[in-house]
C-alpha cells in the first residue's frame, strides 16, 4: 500500500452544494464506478451456498487453498465452454466472482491462509507443474483435462 493510497483515504474533503451546505467527509474508495452485475453474481452465489449451508457460513473461515482450488476449477470450467455450475445451476461466472472475493476477503483480513510457508521444488516448466499439483493438466492436443476434480470426468 502506497503513501499515496494512505494519503487519499485519510483526507478530508469539503463539499458545498448548490444550496450552500458544507459537509466534511473522507476520500474513499469509487464505488460508484463498480458495475452492478459482479454484485448480482455475488450475491446469488451467496444465497445458494446460505441455502446449502446457513447463513454467513463463509465468515467461519474458508481455507484459501480451497476458496483458490474452486476458483481455479470454476475458470477452467468456464475455459472448457461451460455455463452453468451443475451443481447451483448458476452461472459459472457467478462462482468465480464469489470466489475471487471470498479470497480477496480472507486476504484483507489475514485469515485462513494456508497456503505451504515453503514453496516445493519446482520441475520442468513450472506454471506445467504448479498446473499439475492442483490437478490441472493438458493433453497432448492441448487440451486442459483436469484430472484432480472429484466426481468429474473431464
Amino acid at each position: 500500500m502506497s503513501d499515496d493510497h494512505l494519503t487519499r483515504k485519510f483526507t478530508k474533503i469539503f463539499a458545498e452544494a448548490s444550496s450552500g451546505a458544507q459537509r466534511e467527509g473522507m476520500v474513499m474508495e469509487p464505488y460508484h464506478l463498480i458495475p452492478i452485475e459482479p454484485l448480482r453474481a455475488y450475491a446469488r452465489v451467496s444465497n445458494f451456498g446460505a441455502k446449502k449451508y446457513t447463513n454467513y457460513n463463509w465468515e467461519k473461515g474458508l481455507p484459501n487453498t480451497q476458496i483458490a482450488r474452486s476458483l481455479i476449477d470454476h475458470i477452467f470450467a468456464y475455459m472448457r465452454g461451460e455455463d452453468t455450475d451443475h451443481e447451483s445451476g448458476l452461472s459459472i461466472t457467478d462462482h468465480i466472482v464469489w470466489n475471487a472475493a471470498a479470497l480477496s476477503y480472507n486476504q484483507a483480513h489475514g485469515i485462513c491462509d494456508d497456503r505451504p510457508k515453503e514453496k516445493p521444488p519446482l520441475h520442468g516448466k513450472s506454471h506445467e507443474t504448479e498446473l499439475w499439483v492442483m490437478g490441472i493438466g493438458y493433453h497432448k492436443d492441448g487440451t486442459i483435462i483436469n484430472h484432480g476434480r472429484e466426481g468429474r470426468n473431464d
